[in-house]
């Protein structure tokens, strides 16, 4: 009998403060969510040239600071231009496109203007375009390739309106994989600039 009460109160006094003890976690309290989406410009180089990047992100934003989402990007000006064959009436361009997960924070979202940064992590293709100088019909595509696209960034954000958000930052794009007959990863990867508009709950 007084073996049993003697473990009971081990018991009891092991498991007082451990029960007393707090559940810590990543989110406290309520979570508060948001989200946005809107258009994106880029500019970057490639193997020389300028190359322009459209499209865009968006994704839930939690307690007003850390974004989850997606983003995704083309390009669409002609890059690389070059004539083929024996007659140079064939013309041949490279096509290239990226997205993946996005992951942002938002340091003090409520002022005016303030701190973002962020990576993006997936994946893209590349390839080239073909079109003939005496045929109407548009470019043809042909001779892909995949690769693995990383591309971290950092901006300041402007806050326009309740629901309205102005980017403007810098990134840098890092592939691998991507290999064509005139264009490589060193040629892909490099520094960017971009602007985006962002609309949505905050």
């Amino acid at each position: 009998m007084r073996k049993s009460i003697f473990i009971l109160l081990l018991i009891v006094m092991v498991g007082s403060p451990l029960m007393a003890q707090e559940m810590q976690s990543i989110f406290s309290g309520e979570i508060k969510s948001g989200g946005y989406g809107g258009p994106v410009v880029k500019i970057s180089d490639i193997d020389g040239e300028t190359a322009v990047w459209l499209g865009g992100k968006g994704g839930w934003v939690i307690n007003h600071g850390l974004v989850v989402g997606a983003a995704g990007y083309g390009l669409v000006n002609d890059i690389k231009e070059t004539r083929i064959g024996t007659d140079t009436s064939r013309t041949r361009q490279i096509a290239v496109g990226y997205g993946g997960l996005m992951l942002e924070y938002i340091y003090q979202p409520f002022n005016i203007i303030h701190l973002n940064a962020g990576v993006l992590i997936g994946a893209g293709g590349v390839g080239h375009q073909f079109k003939d100088d005496d045929e109407d019909e548009g470019w043809t595509g042909s001779n892909g390739d995949a690769f693995f696209a990383l591309e971290p960034n950092l901006g300041f954000e402007i806050n326009i309106a309740r629901h309205i958000r102005c980017e403007l930052g810098a990134s840098y794009l890092y592939t691998s994989g991507a290999e064509l007959v005139d264009l490589e990863d060193e040629d892909l990867s490099g520094p960017m600039g971009y602007v985006a508009l962002k609309f949505g709950e905050f």
